[in-house]
Parts: structure tokens; C-alpha cells; sequence
């Protein structure tokens, strides 16, 4: 993990499997193909995290001298924060390597609470173990059978203990591959129920145990609770993993939320695939840990800045909803102004246009209509455009913690989208949403931004507004290493100018000047007082097309930064220290 990026195999696997389906059709026009390639990068994968471990280890620069931990980090709650030593981690889990000294903090999303930090191992009692008995299915495709329903019938299954598999150390129970050795099934299917005396605390954790070869699926009582070693999206009979095990099956932990779970019987089914049609091997097992009962609080910290405990660990960040109550006092409302795009120029609306836009976000766990809601971007007339689908079936209704977009650019709204009676200013403003009968009001100030950015709260929903690099309309925000907080409160240093010039950007935020080229390779930064008087000059070398320099030092005043590139680009702008 590296300023906000975090290598996963799993993940990386899935863009290229992404590009391939894309790219393989046309390639295929032409009598090539990606796959051959493909396939070689996707394996290298699984020894990539080893092989950059011990290259950290053995950089005498870095100057590390503990040995590294396995640790597995997640949230019981969706859209919840993780920070690594200050660095946020972008998909919200990690599982890895780290290097003491680290310090971990749970960051709780928009409405709920933080309770502490839960192990996965400490808290749990087995519900099954590995070896335990499977029901399993190896005669071909249950394509469009609900197979992972409680009351489907198994009575056409067979049944063995774990390990089942064919063509590895170890198996217990040998499951047939069909009858070419050339063109082996690509899946295979598992069942098993449970019992669980209690119902599960709202917070607890299950931890799934897996040792497989080579990708699976697995299903909680009909739901999916995860995935590994497979592509993202829709999976069926005939879906590869994505990529495959060596001579040993991949080993590791998945967890799961307690609300997948109940009282009583309980249904767990998994679906394991191959890697290919030729493929020597398969192998499954898998056990289960879950907390049972009431919650009780048995966290090892109640504190959600904690140092990283030695040995192997798997801690899970858990939390629980807000009282109204509690809301009312955090300032936290249904539904929030969670991105502003005030100089759009990536995302294009119905009418084929770049206009401005806003995105709201429901913090609820219930569905939120927003008609008769009132949007302003001026706090003096809060009731300036009513939120309303007019004669059209826009919608109005935002799911539980969905997302919907606002264009805001004086058009008539269409059954495809909402669109405002105003337009926003692109050199900062205000944006304030007001419930019908202007019990609360929700604003976010935005500073200035080109189009190639957005102004957004991160995680969706929570109090920190930071400029971001990656506009994500109607998705989750994201934010990395370069994206720059923003003080509601003061910005401290005012934006009045995004200045552009041949792919050169220069804006200012807070108390950093930021410098963005697509292809200059180093600038010089000047910076000027309100007499045209040369105060101080920097140099500016770029990293993916980045660089910042701190202005913080610099007295209070009014300034002009000026930025000259290696091409020859110059681009200027005011800036405002208080």
C-alpha cells in the first residue's frame, strides 16, 4: 500500500478481465487475441505481494528490521473508512503485509457510530470446521435453477467430506469432471446448512475459512457474501476464475456481516470454478467462525486510533446505526449534498452537454424521496429551485445509501434526469439542500476546481470535503494521495482562479498550491507579491502529471503564483493567505 493504492491480485485480475472482454472481440477481427497475455500477467499476480515484500524488506533505505505481519482489516458496516499509518485505503478492507510500527483508525460513515475493534478469532466459536461434510453437485450447469435457495431440492446431489476435489493431495471426497480430460466442467456446486441457536448481534462477524483451487462464490442464505478469485459482475456455469492456484490451493478468510444470518437453520452454498477446460485440478474445504448471541462489547479497543497488535491478525472495525437522537446532535441528515461539480467537462447528461452537477446521498437505511425538497446555491433563498419531477417519471426516490444526481444548468427536467433552475459557479460557491418543510438543511462549500475534478465528501456522506481527482458521479467517492482537504469553516487560502493553459493546470487549495501537466516533465513555480515584486521561486517536478507546493509559510497577503513549464507553458493565478 502506497499513498492511498493498494495492490490486490484479486483486484487487478478483474481490470484485466475487463479490458480483455473488451478488447478480445476486436482483436479477434483481426486474428489475435489478449488472452495468451492476459492469463501471464494474471498469474504473476499471485506472487507479486511476496516478491515487492521482500523487496521492501531488503531496500536498505527503508530501513526495515522487523519482520512482516499477515493482517486482514474490514468493517462490519458498508461504505466505513480504514486508515494505515494516516493512509486511507481505498476499497475499504485490506489484506496483506505490514511493517511495525502501524497505526490503525476506523473512520464511521454518515449515520453510524463507532463501538470498537473486534477479532475474528478471539470473539468466535466454531460453527464447522475444515472436513466437514458438503453436499455437492458435479453433473454440469445449474444455470437459472435456484440453487441456493432453502427449499430447493437436493434430492439429484451427492454427498462427501472435505476436502472434495480431484487430482490433489489430500482429497477426501473425488468429484467428477465429466468425460474428457480435454474439456473438464468449469464449476462445481456446494451446499450446507447450520444451525444457529441465537441470533446474531447486529455487529457481529463471521470469518469464512478457505482453502480452494481455484475461484469461488459463496451464498448466505441465498445472498452473495463474497467472492475470490473470480471476475466482478455476473457469473455463470461457464465463468473462469480468475487465474489459478500452483501445486498448493489458495488459502485465506473472507468475512461476512451478522445480518446475513439468523436464528435457527441457516444455508451456506459455494459454487468453485476452474481456471480452464484443461485444468489438471479442483479442490475445496472451508470452515466457519461466527460470534453467537447478544452483544456484549468484546472488543480488544474501544478506541478507533489503535496501535497494530503483534502476530497474525484479522480485526474488524464494527459499528451501529445512529439514534435520531444522535443524528440530530452530529449534524447528520437523510440525505446530503455529497458532490459538487461545478466545471464539469467529463460527464455528459441527456441533452449531450457538460453541464454542472450535483450529487446527493442518502445516509439512511430507508428509501428517501426528494420531492419537494428545496437545492440553492445562494443561502439567502433557501426555497430557490423545488426538487420535483414536473410531468416526468424522473426519479425522485434515493435508495438506501444510493445516489442521485442534480444537473444543474437552467434546463427542463426530462424522465432521464432532474435538472435545477440554476447553474453553479465555477470559481467556488455554496450548495444547500433543505427538506420540504425546511426542518434541516444540508450544504457543502465547494472551492474552485476544473473540470477534471469534483468537490465531494469522503467517505459518502461524512464530514470531510476534499477536492477530488477521480469524479465519480452516482458512484462512491474516492479519494488518493493528491486530493486536498477543504476547512468549511476558512479555506485559508481563497481559490479565485483555476488557470489552464496547453495541459498545464495550476489551482490553489488551501493552503497548497497544486500543479497538474499532461506532458511536462518539471515547472518552475514563482511567486509574486501584490506589487509584481518576486517573493520566492520553487522548482515543480511531476508524478503522474502532479505537484504541490506548500504555501503555508508565506505571510498574510495577496500573491500571484505563476507556473512556467519545461515546454514553455505559463499559467498564473491570485492567491489570498490570511
Amino acid at each position: 500500500m502506497m499513498g492511498g493504492s493498494v495492490f490486490e491480485a484479486t483486484r487487478c485480475t478483474e481490470i484485466i478481465d475487463q479490458l480483455t472482454a473488451v478488447s478480445g472481440p476486436a482483436m479477434a477481427i483481426n486474428g489475435e487475441s489478449p488472452y495468451s497475455t492476459a492469463n501471464n500477467v494474471k498469474n504473476s499476480f499471485n506472487s507479486r505481494e511476496q516478491t515487492m515484500t521482500n523487496a521492501l524488506r531488503n531496500f536498505q533505505q527503508m530501513k526495515i528490521t522487523t519482520s512482516s505481519q499477515r493482517v486482514t482489516l474490514s468493517s462490519n458496516t458498508d461504505d466505513a473508512r480504514i486508515e494505515v499509518n494516516g493512509i486511507n485505503v481505498p476499497t475499504g478492507s485490506f489484506n496483506g503485509h505490514l511493517f511495525q510500527p502501524v497505526t490503525l483508525k476506523a473512520v464511521a460513515p454518515a449515520g453510524y457510530t463507532f463501538l470498537g475493534w473486534c477479532s475474528s478469532s478471539g470473539s468466535q466459536s466454531e460453527i464447522f470446521g475444515f472436513g466437514s461434510r458438503w453436499t455437492y453437485y458435479d453433473q454440469g450447469s445449474l444455470d437459472g435453477q435456484s440453487w441456493t435457495a432453502s427449499n430447493y431440492s437436493t434430492t439429484k446431489w451427492k454427498s462427501g467430506y472435505a476436502p472434495l476435489g480431484y487430482s490433489m493431495n489430500g482429497i477426501a471426497t473425488t468429484i467428477s469432471y465429466g468425460n474428457s480430460s480435454n474439456n473438464k466442467y468449469p464449476t462445481y456446486y456446494f451446499r450446507r446448512t447450520f444451525t444457529l441457536k441465537e441470533k446474531p448481534a447486529s455487529n457481529a462477524v463471521f470469518t469464512l475459512n478457505y482453502k480452494v483451487d481455484d475461484g469461488f462464490v459463496v451464498y448466505i442464505n441465498g445472498t452473495e457474501a463474497g467472492r475470490y478469485n473470480m471476475p466482478s459482475g455476473d457469473v455463470s456455469y461457464n465463468t473462469w476464475s480468475s487465474t489459478y492456484a500452483n501445486s498448493t490451493p489458495f488459502e485465506g478468510s473472507l468475512n461476512f456481516k451478522g445480518s446475513l444470518f439468523k436464528e435457527g437453520s441457516n444455508l451456506i452454498c459455494v459454487e468453485v470454478h476452474n481456471c480452464s477446460a484443461t485444468s489438471s485440478d479442483i479442490y475445496f474445504d472451508a470452515s466457519l467462525f461466527g460470534e453467537l448471541g447478544e452483544d456484549e462489547g468484546d472488543y480488544i479497543a474501544t478506541d478507533a486510533e489503535i496501535s497494530l497488535p503483534d502476530g497474525t491478525v484479522n480485526l474488524v472495525a464494527t459499528y451501529r446505526e445512529m439514534t435520531a437522537a444522535e443524528r440530530k446532535d452530529a449534524n447528520v441528515h437523510p440525505v446530503c449534498i455529497n458532490e459538487v461539480s461545478a466545471a464539469n467537462s467529463i460527464y455528459v447528461n441527456e441533452y449531450g452537454k457538460k453541464n454542472d452537477w450535483v450529487e446527493l446521498y442518502n445516509t439512511t437505511n430507508d428509501e428517501q424521496d426528494v420531492e419537494g425538497m428545496f437545492l440553492t446555491d445562494n443561502l439567502e433563498k433557501m426555497e430557490k429551485y423545488k426538487i420535483s419531477k414536473e410531468q416526468t417519471t424522473a426519479l425522485t426516490r434515493i435508495p438506501p445509501h444510493g445516489r442521485l444526481i442534480i444537473w444543474c444548468d437552467k434546463l427542463e427536467t426530462t424522465r432521464q434526469a432532474l435538472h435545477a433552475t440554476f447553474k453553479l459557479d465555477a470559481e467556488g460557491g455554496v450548495v444547500a439542500l433543505s427538506a420540504a418543510d425546511l426542518s434541516w438543511t444540508d450544504s457543502l462549500r465547494y472551492a474552485t476546481h476544473d473540470g477534471n475534478h469534483t468537490v465531494g465528501r469522503y467517505p459518502d456522506g461524512g464530514s470531510d470535503i476534499y477536492i477530488m481527482d477521480v469524479p465519480t458521479i452516482a458512484k462512491a467517492n474516492q479519494i488518493g494521495s493528491y486530493d486536498s482537504a477543504i476547512d468549511q469553516q476558512a479555506l485559508g487560502v481563497t481559490p479565485s482562479l483555476v488557470a489552464s493553459a496547453n495541459g498545464l493546470r495550476l489551482r490553489c487549495v488551501a493552503d497548497m498550491l497544486l500543479l497538474f501537466s499532461d506532458d511536462a516533465q518539471y515547472a518552475r513555480i514563482d511567486i509574486l507579491n501584490g506589487n509584481g515584486q518576486l517573493v520566492e521561486t520553487n522548482a515543480a517536478n511531476f508524478h503522474s502529471g502532479r505537484s504541490q507546493l506548500s504555501i503555508a509559510h508565506l505571510p498574510a497577503g495577496f500573491y500571484i503564483a505563476r507556473a512556467t513549464d519545461n515546454l514553455g507553458n505559463t499559467v498564473s493565478c491570485k492567491v489570498v493567505t490570511k
